[in-house]
């Protein structure tokens, strides 16, 4: 069982890597086929910039798990209180979610504590964010929702955003 999850998870992170490599490759050699001005190159390089930036995250993660797993990681664990780091998170990203015309809101069980280490869990929580404002409409509402049931599982739902 465990085995079919790594299986997963590396399949989805190639999948993401290629994605991002192919649309910046894809996004430069268009821009190479004709003229451009000035500022056509600058917004394909700023876009560049971006899909970099994407897959430094993406390696960064795959480190930080590599590291987890080995027991070589750089950050602590300990007991975190999971509604207080989301609660940071969601006003971390609110601002860039109003910026875009959406709602951001925060729904989570008070009292949630887990042990991880903090870092990699705001790292995860801050990618769903991020994607979630990345590909919800002007107008949308997204919902950050977590819950633990017995025996500590805890869950984070991304319902399927609607228009506000």
């Amino acid at each position: 069982m465990q085995l079919q999850g790594i299986r997963e998870v590396t399949d989805n992170i190639a999948h993401d890597l290629r994605s991002t490599l192919t649309r910046l490759r894809s996004q430069l050699e268009i821009t190479l086929l004709e003229y451009r001005s000035p500022q056509e190159y600058r917004s394909v390089l700023n876009k560049g910039i971006e899909e970099t930036e994407s897959l430094i995250r993406t390696f960064n993660s795959l480190l930080s798990i590599a590291q987890a797993e080995s027991g070589n990681h750089r950050t602590e664990w300990g007991n975190i209180n999971l509604d207080e780091l989301a609660d940071d998170l969601a006003d971390l990203f609110r601002p860039t979610a109003e910026e875009k015309g959406q709602r951001l809101e925060f729904i989570m069980d008070n009292g949630v504590t887990i042990n991880g280490s903090r870092d990699l869990l705001a790292q995860a929580i801050g990618n769903l964010l991020e994607n979630a404002i990345k590909y919800t409409p002007k107008g949308g509402s997204i919902q950050l929702l977590g819950d633990a049931a017995p025996g500590l599982m805890v869950t984070l739902r991304f319902p399927r955003t609607q228009p506000g």
